[in-house]
């Protein structure tokens, strides 16, 4: 029987599904995606764009009445990107800087 690989999170992964913004450096436009989960230090996400592995991405929750769910701003880093079978990029962030508020 083959072994499960260690999860060496430190914090735990929550499944979160709500609409999220996000835009890749260097790109003026905001795209619309779906978190898939959430944790302290990263998330993964759906996109029908090409998000490029190793991109910095800026990222807006903005969960409307999912109290659940707080509103955040964040940077991150595409560290894992792969397409699942419904023809969507599956990208992993890892968060580098989080704000309840937009940069200016």
């Amino acid at each position: 029987m083959a072994d499960k690989p260690k999860d060496n999170r430190v914090f735990p992964r929550s499944k979160v599904i709500c609409p999220v913004l996000y835009r890749v450096q260097g790109s003026g436009r905001w795209m619309v995606g779906m978190l898939n989960n959430l944790s302290a230090t990263g998330l993964q996400m759906k996109t029908k764009e090409e998000v490029p592995q190793g991109s910095t991405v800026e990222i807006q929750i903005k969960p409307g009445s999912n109290k659940l769910i707080p509103a955040l701003h964040a940077t991150g880093i595409a560290i894992r990107t792969e397409m699942n079978t419904e023809n969507e990029q599956l990208v992993s962030c890892k968060l580098i800087k989080i704000s309840s508020h937009p940069q200016k």
